[in-house]
């Protein structure tokens, strides 16, 4: 489902993630899992955009969870709202805002009305 004015952006570290998920714990195959990930209303973006922030977002979040790094090194890298995570380690950066489930669910049922 793709929200008017919304663009959803991961990283392929994400995706590798998502893809690595869903061929453990959902059973799919390497093929279905791709399927199933270019089905996401979510662009992946590619380490070469956001490489050049990864030794600041490693400063920033790296001694918390290294598998953080790239997802802060994108948001310090491109234009957007912030980061929706329930990690709350994340609670600690201030370069961006930070939106938990309920914060962005919030906001959404607050711009419907």
């Amino acid at each position: 489902m793709r929200q008017p004015g919304i663009e959803w952006v991961s990283t392929d570290f994400n995706r590798n993630e998502v893809a690595k998920t869903l061929k453990q714990k959902g059973g799919l195959s390497a093929e279905d899992a791709d399927d199933a990930i270019r089905g996401l209303p979510v662009f992946f973006v590619p380490r070469q955009i956001y490489q050049n922030q990864l030794p600041e977002a490693d400063a920033l979040i790296g001694h918390r969870d290294k598998k953080d790094v790239p997802a802060v090194a994108l948001a310090l890298t491109i234009p957007n709202d912030g980061i929706w995570t329930s990690d709350k380690h994340f609670d600690q950066i201030t370069q961006f805002r930070i939106w938990t489930s309920r914060k962005l669910l919030e906001n959404w049922e607050n711009k419907k009305t």
